[in-house]
């Protein structure tokens, strides 16, 4: 933090000189009950059943400024178990964007910091025992230099500092540079790429470098869009021999009369916690569901994701499909998920609005010392949300929740639920 501490300062002093700012404040409080008749999500004749309530107070607040653009959207909350089947909790959730253009189109500085609540191991229960609070933080500078004939040469570094709840040894600094020449040919643009990162944990055996080399070519249109990164990528750790492998990065994105298609599909050599490239072709990549948070290993991921979304008058649907396969280079926890949810909702008038979603994933895990896991889970929600007036805001939801087991030692369960919440901006 004592690095983060003048960056702050020289964002705050940028952004109260400049007389032509504009920024606005949003201020949510609510409340919300929700019923679980198998709270605990446990494969039991007679499950636990509990009611949790809880008060929360959300700010939302928005700069533009010439110079500096911010963003900061947080979430302080009350949590209260009527039977006590876990402890009650206060949490604090949230993130922050910083951009601040020290030299326009040359030099800017950006500074994110994210606080939320993760899965510590994505095999158990989602319940708030398999959960702990993580932080994280990232800053640092890009320059870009032009060098004729619209061809440019960026360099880019970050600190990036991790640290989780209960895992004190997982605690991890990283500092990571990215250098890129580029280019145009005809109507698309190439680059030349080259990636480095240090990463540090307070327990030194997991402490490894990474290095990647990639070219990468991307066009776009009036409908459609496109990207492909592809190199190789090496990570080497203290306590092991160096691991590399193909790194590539492909996505394409069309859009017309409504209808928005998204196809993305990556492979890279990360690790099990925070991730080496903070990809941005995956989606919300700090949390996608691929890590555990009580192991570290170097892991070679390969991830396909396709999006599909129509808006119509009144009715607007999606469809998303994942399918995530990871090698662990050196723990037995090899995976292969895929997960499919359909949503569909529909406008009944300007105060009320329906929605309904289903999803269903089917993953395997390799188990040490025993046979694979294998289970399905699917997941129903359909919600009601009223507009009372200007400010209030009313939603109401139904919903079940199911695991089967198809082999191995972990649980199934089926859970029914449903909620009220109450929310009122000031």
């Amino acid at each position: 933090m004592r690095l983060l501490s003048p960056l702050i300062l020289l964002v705050f002093t940028a952004a109260v000189s400049d007389k032509s700012n504009a920024h606005e404040l949003t201020t949510t409080i609510g409340a919300k009950a929700e019923y679980s008749d198998n709270i605990l999500r446990e494969d039991r004749r007679y499950p636990s059943d509990d009611l949790l309530s809880t008060l929360f107070l959300g700010i939302n607040y928005e700069y533009d400024f010439t110079a500096v653009v911010a963003t900061a959207d947080y979430t302080a909350r009350k949590l209260n178990y009527r039977d006590d089947s876990f402890d009650n909790r206060t949490d604090f959730v949230g993130t922050a964007n910083v951009d601040w253009s020290i030299i326009p189109k040359r030099l800017s500085w950006n500074f994110r910091h994210i606080r939320d609540r993760v899965l510590t191991d994505k095999r158990l229960e989602d319940t708030p025992a398999n959960e702990q609070d993580r932080t994280t933080y990232d800053t640092g500078p890009q320059l870009q230099l032009n060098l004729g004939r619209n061809s440019s040469f960026l360099m880019k570094g970050n600190i990036i500092s991790n640290s989780t709840e209960q895992a004190s040894s997982f605690r991890s600094h990283q500092i990571r540079g990215e250098t890129s020449y580029v280019r145009p040919i005809s109507s698309y643009s190439a680059s030349l790429n080259a990636v480095t990162s240090d990463v540090n944990y307070d327990n030194s055996a997991f402490n490894y470098t990474s290095k990647r080399f990639s070219t990468s070519l991307s066009g776009a249109g009036s409908v459609v869009s496109w990207a492909l990164n592809i190199g190789q990528n090496s990570v080497k750790r203290e306590s092991s021999a160096k691991t590399s492998g193909l790194f590539y990065s492909a996505s394409v994105d069309l859009e017309r009369n409504g209808l928005t298609i998204g196809i993305n599909s990556n492979r890279e050599l990360t690790d099990s916690q925070i991730g080496l490239s903070l990809n941005d072709n995956i989606q919300d990549p700090l949390d996608n569901g691929d890590g555990n948070l009580d192991s570290f290993d170097i892991v070679e991921r390969i991830r396909h994701e396709l999006t599909a979304s129509q808006k119509f008058q009144r009715i607007s649907a999606s469809y998303s499909f994942t399918r995530d396969i990871q090698d662990f280079q050196s723990l037995a926890q090899d995976e292969n998920s895929q997960k499919t949810s359909v949503s569909i909702s529909y406008r009944q008038s300007e105060k009320v609005s329906w929605s309904f979603r289903f999803s269903r994933q089917s993953s395997t895990f390799q188990e040490t010392g025993n046979s694979d896991t294998r289970y399905r889970q699917y997941e129903r929600r359909l919600t009601l949300t009223m507009k009372l007036n200007s400010k209030l805001n009313a939603t109401g939801w139904v919903s079940t929740n199911r695991r089967s087991i198809d082999a191995g030692a972990i649980q199934g369960y089926k859970e029914e639920g449903l909620g009220l919440e109450m929310t009122f901006r000031i």
